[in-house]
């Protein structure tokens, strides 16, 4: 019977104790000549042949697997091969044991084997979980985080060597992908997953802009990482993830782009991007997995020092190399209409087409459009202008095509890192509010030249016209002033002296992300309550220039125009007593100049 039962602690079934349906190895029950404790003290010993047998069994099947079970699976089964050896040798000893002293008994295999019951145990029940949620990959972590953590004592610390030595398989990943941008990851077990952007990072050129870009680079693809959420271990904080996949993609582009540029480049050493600390930074992550449990603390340490480096190297290939301030200026002059006369001219030769509703296939004449009124207003720069091109967002049933109008721009390598797509979404809606306006005071400006070239007849009436359209006016000039030189030239002028202050991307980012978010601000265009009064206050306006002309009656649009600027004076009021925000002083100021609004309230 002993000799079986060795055989049942090493997950082998016989006829004393057989293997039942839910893979549990049990004393056969027909058996008469065992009774209740004798039966119990074994049902309790083969406890620990089943977890051995559920141990070996994950083992054989991973090993005969045809697909590669995955470094980190590999990584656990020879963990786990290691755990097990105690218990082995235990048995080995234990047979040795009963060979040479047969008086020896079923108490004395139980003092033997029980001391590692805990252990066999806990790894079971790791297995039956990873098993239960088919984990692979980076999610192995953390169901072994998980179970390492709830453990204690002599369970605790084999399972914490287990858990250490799936850690030196991420550890030699992020040590790779973070000095070198290589992935070896065939498997997707890691956190980051591949994704194919061009060079524009997805700005959906138009035509012009297309047939350019791909004359010039014939739309080299790069390859750029994201962060899979599915695969996050969840003790790594989120920022130290962020960091690494923002250290490996900047590494990984500069690489890409010295092998496009080389002729058979592959493999350049790019010792210019962590200034030759390579070697140091490798000895690091080798201290790391040395370590009985990782510390996320030192990790993420290491990993900033690296970031450090990479963001100064960043700094100066978009700085220097790739003239950010001349980006800087088309961003502002386009964008920010800073070159006001430019929408001047395309106002009037756009008008006409985009005044109503757009019909089909309208954009190409747009471009041509927005070519001839740069020709006009002497810009001339071909590599500025093939970048650009103006399209028509998607928008309501019945919006004009000034209401949809929009600008993309092919943003070249490196400058996507700070112009990505959300970036460029959030310039477009600025530049959407500008041309608004500017639209605006250019119709109120055309109906003041109408008006004046009708000086004679009209009485009370014209008079009434001509101080409607002049305290519209007064009120969009104003609000034009605010906006270009309060806001934008003031904004403008701080991201300026914060670029040139910058050391490194990350200051260069956050002193961008900081001025396009006060521009969004101080353009209302947060404020949802001023935004929508604003707009309706501009429409309002547009539409007593096409009434004026028309002969309609005014008094409707008239009683409006004065409830909605009474309505937005009324909302900065309330805004500025809460915020105390110097612009919303400075904007109140101007509208109403000698109580021009105030006292009508």
């Amino acid at each position: 019977m002993l000799h079986e039962l060795l055989l049942a602690l090493e997950g082998c079934p016989g006829s004393l104790f057989t293997l039942k349906e839910d893979d549990s190895i049990l004393v056969d029950g027909s058996l008469p000549f065992f009774n209740p404790s004798e039966r119990s003290l074994l049902n309790e010993l083969c406890s620990l042949g089943t977890w051995y047998r559920h141990v070996r069994t994950f083992i054989e099947r991973q090993q005969a697997a045809d697909e590669s079970p995955g470094q980190y699976v590999r990584a656990l089964c020879g963990a786990l091969d290691q755990a097990t050896a105690d218990y082995e040798a235990c048995l080995q000893r234990l047979e040795e044991d009963l060979l040479a002293d047969p008086d020896l008994g079923l108490a004395y295999v139980y003092h033997a084997v029980q001391p590692h019951a805990g252990l066999l145990r806990a790894l079971s029940q790791l297995l039956a979980e990873l098993t239960r949620l088919g984990a692979t990959g980076c999610r192995v972590l953390d169901v072994l985080q998980r179970h390492t953590a709830a453990a204690v004592g002599d369970e605790r610390r084999h399972l914490q060597r287990v858990l250490q030595r799936c850690h030196r398989v991420l550890l030699a990943q992020l040590s790779a992908w973070l000095l070198y941008g290589l992935l070896s990851d065939a498997g997707g077990e890691f956190f980051l997953r591949e994704r194919s952007v061009s060079e524009t990072d997805g700005a959906a050129l138009g035509r012009l802009a297309r047939a350019a870009a791909a004359a010039e680079r014939q739309q080299t693809p790069l390859v750029e990482f994201e962060l899979d959420p599915e695969l996050l271990p969840s003790y790594l904080p989120l920022r130290l993830c962020q960091s690494v996949l923002f250290v490996g993609n900047s590494i990984q582009m500069c690489r890409q782009r010295v092998e496009q540029r080389v002729e058979g480049a592959a493999g350049v050493p790019l010792s210019g991007i962590v200034s030759g600390h390579e070697s140091q930074f490798a000895a690091e992550f080798e201290a790391l997995s040395a370590e009985p449990t990782l510390s996320p603390l030192r990790l993420e340490r290491l990993v900033n020092r690296i970031k450090t480096l990479v963001a100064k190297h960043l700094w100066k290939v978009i700085v220097v190399e790739a003239g950010l301030s001349q980006h800087l200026s088309v961003m502002k002059d386009f964008f920010l209409m800073g070159r006001g006369t430019l929408y001047q001219e395309l106002f009037i030769e756009c008008d006409p087409l985009l005044r109503a509703p757009p019909k089909a296939h309208i954009e190409t004449d747009i471009n041509e459009a927005f070519a001839v009124a740069c020709g006009r207003v002497g810009l001339e720069d071909d590599s500025v202008l093939e970048s650009l091109y103006l399209t028509l967002a998607p928008g309501p049933e019945g919006a004009s095509g000034w209401d949809r109008l929009r600008i993309n721009y092919a943003v070249r390598w490196p400058l996507h890192l700070l112009y990505t797509p959300t970036v460029l979404a959030g310039y477009n809606d600025i530049f959407s509010f500008l041309l608004l306006v500017k639209r605006t005071q250019l119709m109120l400006e055309r109906l003041w030249a109408d008006q004046m070239d009708q000086k004679s007849g009209g009485g009370a009436g014209r008079m009434a016209t001509h101080q409607l359209r002049a305290h519209m006016s007064f009120l969009v000039n104003n609000l034009q002033y605010y906006l270009h030189v309060d806001v934008l030239e003031s904004e403008h002028s701080r991201l300026q002296a914060a670029v040139a202050a910058a050391e490194d991307y990350e200051q260069l980012r956050h002193a961008h992300d900081c001025f396009l978010t006060a521009v969004s601000s101080q353009c209302f265009l947060q404020s949802a309550p001023v935004s929508e009064c604003l707009r309706d206050l501009l429409t309002a306006c547009q539409e007593l220039c096409l009434a004026i002309p028309e002969g309609r009656e005014l008094a409707p649009l008239q009683q409006r125009l004065q409830l909605k600027s009474q309505l937005l004076f009324r909302i900065l009021s309330s805004l500025k007593d809460q915020r105390a925000g110097s612009h919303l002083s400075r904007l109140l100021l101007r509208i109403d100049f000698n109580q021009f609004v105030s006292r009508g309230i």
